[in-house]
């Protein structure tokens, strides 16, 4: 996946790195291509925690899905709630929905097509539509707050499926009452919100359909054996010619407002106590997001949320990279520790030389003998396909380099049967995450690493047994991979710390979103002592103290681009600019930089400086991530213009900052 290069941050993260794995001695035989003697090597390196490696940046297309807020209070906002009947609550919510239906209506006759709307109304007040890209300008121009949709990925590593799974000691009463599990599906009852249906069973990669989500799964398993019931609501998933696993936030959404009011009639009598969220967008650490607000609606409404921190490793000052929903101030978000479970291994036979205690980083290493191809770099899995030779078939050789979760997933969508990522710089390997990688990735590294980037192409291939070292991380240090904050508004993020690593029947399994299985736990056995205690309470209560001031330090200027002007033909139609700034660091060392912008006012002045056409919504267009942003003007706006001389003006904020920063394109005349 190519990144956006955008001016470095400031600062370095002291970085906590836990090595698990124990010596091994590789053995060769005479004539092996690798080369070499028959020195003691030792194992390769693992983390027992994934990297999740993304872009910050989306790239869009003619369509876009936006969430459009309306004015009144959701049922969780309103002061008379405690009030409220539950007919009443029905009714209201009712109310809100047919309010949504009238605005979209009246869009409609202005030439506005929302199509696939979704409303909310318990957590959050307003709808989730798809709209023509084209047609964004107008919703601005009419005075409609459209706010940004982004994709949530499973915060859960690929299964890698082993033996001696532990089976719950105990069965799981039937009173008790359920955790929601907002992730992929999974084969217990409850919700779809992907397919707005009450089927949450699993879904399958269109292109390998034995290939099934199974992050939900594997995070109900972990409940279950804690003696936990569930209530599995489906967010995320493939979906239809969906190539990796995701949701949207109109998908969380949903799935929360689902886990407030789960028969769905409107009235939240039924919320459960604790919800699960197994997903999370990567750095969008904004604290007053819709998906933010639902949160702390569903707080409101009786639910505590737990979610994941997320796997991006630390940051560099002054903003961290956790994710979201995490980053919400009412969620409970956990970072994940180095224990609860071993490295998975592997022995590995390249051209007659085997290679012992190679780390599996995700799913099941093939039982057949395949050619080697590679080394290759890239993370563009389309350049991969047009090169030569082919990966088709073959177990790809990675050179990894500084985001090797890309790297593998681009070889694995090139074809390749399995994905050898070797690093000779003897350092830790992340595990990849659930529904990355469409072909299972071996990690190895130092002197490994370094036979196996010395072999010829065709050598084959084979894979033995795999094996779990169970050697055990500190239980009191966050993961290397697991992310650090502070959130964009200052907030500690993560709360608190949680085992990363679990056994369940689909596969060992880490990540932050498996830590914060193990903190829901928690929250659900304190939530039975406590009956009547609030979401606000149980959070206090388990949120060591410390950790619960507000801090960050202040927020440096957001960076903005240059203006540059949009023509079709002679005429000027729009704007473009750099916004924000991304960086990725090291994750073993400097760790990333992150510069997003809280808030984007974009208008067009005349000559005098007085505002003729405003692009972005009545009160700024909210939580910026560092992209390239274009604008254009309506139609109507273009034919509404006087002849004379006009500029673009942004004003960009950056959290915690309250001077923005503000730039001026060049002027253009209107004839």
């Amino acid at each position: 996946m190519s990144e956006p290069r955008f001016p470095a941050g400031m600062g370095l993260a002291v970085v906590v790195l836990v090595l698990l794995g124990a010596v091994a001695v590789i053995g060769e035989r005479d004539g092996s291509p690798l080369g070499g003697g028959d020195e003691p090597v030792p194992a390769s390196a693992a983390a027992l925690s994934v990297y999740d490696g993304r872009s910050p940046s989306e790239s869009g297309g003619n369509a876009v899905r936006v969430l459009v807020e309306l004015p009144r209070p959701a049922l969780a906002d309103r002061d008379d709630l405690d009030a409220l009947s539950e007919a009443e609550q029905r009714a209201y919510v009712r109310s809100l929905e047919r309010e949504g239906t009238a605005l979209r209506s009246a869009l409609g006759a202005r030439g506005v097509e929302l199509r696939d709307a979704v409303p909310f109304g318990r957590t959050w007040d307003g709808f989730a539509a798809t709209v023509d890209s084209s047609d964004l300008a107008a919703l601005s121009s009419l005075g409609v707050r459209a706010r940004p949709v982004r994709r949530f990925y499973p915060a859960t590593s690929e299964p890698v499926p082993v033996r001696g799974v532990p089976k719950p000691a105990t069965a799981v009463p039937a009173s008790r009452d359920p955790i929601a599990v907002l992730d992929t599906g999974a084969q217990a009852p409850g919700y779809d919100a992907l397919d707005r249906d009450a089927d949450p069973s699993p879904g399958a990669d269109v292109r390998s359909p034995a290939r099934r989500e199974s992050s939900g799964d594997a995070l109900a398993q972990i409940l279950a054996a804690a003696g936990e019931r569930t209530l599995t609501i489906r967010v995320a998933g493939y979906g239809p010619n969906r190539q990796e696993i995701h949701g949207t936030t109109d998908t969380l959404i949903a799935g929360l407002e689902r886990a407030v009011d789960p028969d769905g009639d409107g009235a939240v009598d039924d919320a459960v106590r604790v919800a699960l969220v197994g997903v999370n967008a990567p750095y969008a650490a904004f604290s007053d997001s819709a998906e933010a607000q639902a949160v702390r609606g569903a707080g409101k409404l009786g639910t505590l949320v737990v979610a994941p921190g997320g796997n991006e490793g630390p940051a560099r000052p002054p903003n961290g990279v956790v994710g979201s929903p995490g980053a919400a101030r009412t969620a409970l978000a956990a970072g994940a520790t180095e224990a609860g479970a071993g490295v998975p291994r592997v022995d590995v036979t390249i051209g007659g030389r085997e290679l012992r205690g190679a780390a599996v980083l995700g799913g099941a290493p093939p039982s057949a003998t395949a050619p080697l191809a590679g080394p290759v770099t890239s993370t563009d899995a389309s350049a991969l396909l047009r090169g030569s030779p082919s990966l088709g078939d073959r177990v790809a050789l990675v050179r990894a380099g500084e985001n090797p979760a890309a790297q593998a997933a681009a070889a694995a969508g090139a074809g390749a049967s399995a994905v050898l990522l070797a690093d000779p710089r003897d350092r830790p390997l992340p595990m990849l995450s659930a529904g990355r990688s469409a072909a299972p990735v071996v990690g190895l590294t130092g002197e490994a690493a370094k036979a196996a980037l010395k072999a010829e192409a065709g050598a084959k291939v084979s894979f033995g047994r795999v094996t779990v070292d169970r050697a055990k991380g500190s239980a009191a240090e966050p993961a290397p991979f697991s992310s650090r904050g502070p959130a964009f508004d200052g907030s500690p993020k993560p709360d608190l710390l949680g085992e990363g690593g679990a056994v369940t029947s689909v596969g060992l399994v880490t990540g932050t979103a498996v830590a914060a299985a193990r903190v829901a736990v928690r929250a659900a056995r304190l939530s039975r002592q406590r009956p009547a205690e609030t979401p606000a309470g149980l959070r206090e209560a388990l949120v060591p103290a410390a950790s619960a001031e507000a801090g960050g330090a202040p927020a440096p200027a957001v960076p903005l681009g240059p203006l540059e002007l949009t023509r079709r033909g002679d005429q000027v139609v729009g704007v473009r600019f750099a916004l924000g700034a991304f960086e990725r660091g090291d994750p073993l060392a400097g760790g990333s930089s992150i510069q997003p912008a809280s808030r984007l006012e974009l208008v067009l002045v005349d000559a005098e400086g007085a505002v003729q056409q405003t692009l972005t919504p009545p009160d700024g267009a909210r939580d910026l991530l560092p992209a390239e942003y274009a604008y254009r003007l309506t139609e109507s706006a273009l034919k509404d213009l006087a002849p004379g001389e006009y500029r673009f003006r942004a004003t960009a904020r950056a959290p915690r900052r309250d001077k923005p920063r503000t730039r001026r394109s060049p002027a253009f005349t209107v004839k």
